[in-house]
């Protein structure tokens, strides 16, 4: 009984550590696909912005990030990560406190600070059109004309409100 019980407990062991190698080879997945734009100064400057609650646009974006990979992940898609983890980071890239005023110049928050992100998403990094689409759409369908036209774009705009639902009854 005692070498069952001693076996037992090693394959569970076995099996714990394969997980943790697991999901430290996926941490290692998302930090370097989003390393290089964690290193921007204006990327950084979301962290000045407070998005839901007590949570920053910069953490609202890498729990974007993080969710995003779980869903493709759960759901098997494949999906470009690339695409679909800079979207999901800089998907509200839009860097202007709308709590000041959620009716800009251009527009209520709700509805342009998509074009407003993916604007300075362009001027500081040069992106693939589906990662421009990421960011434009992930507010569909509240902006209406601005369609996910792939699955990376699909799950961060269900990521996005996911986390927005979250962070805002923390």
């Amino acid at each position: 009984m005692k070498n069952g019980l001693e076996k037992g407990t090693i394959t569970m062991l076995k099996l714990a550590l394969n997980k943790a190698n697991q999901l430290a080879k996926e941490v290692d997945v998302i930090r370097n696909t989003i390393s290089p734009y964690l290193k921007n100064e204006s990327v950084q400057k979301m962290k000045d912005y407070m998005q839901h609650g007590h949570v920053s646009t910069f953490q609202h974006s890498i729990n974007v990030v993080v969710i995003s990979y779980m869903i493709a992940k759960i759901w098997n898609w494949k999906v470009d990560l690339s695409v679909l983890l800079v979207g999901a980071l800089l998907h509200d890239f839009y860097l202007y406190d709308y709590h000041t005023g959620r009716i800009r110049d251009n527009g209520i928050h709700g509805f342009i600070h998509p074009v407003t992100a993916k604007e300075n998403a362009i001027e500081h990094f040069e992106l693939t059109g589906k990662e421009l689409n990421v960011i434009e759409s992930h507010m569909f369908p509240l902006t209406i004309t601005k369609w996910p036209r792939c699955k990376e774009a699909i799950i961060v705009s269900i990521a996005d409100k996911y986390c927005a639902i979250k962070e805002a009854h923390m």
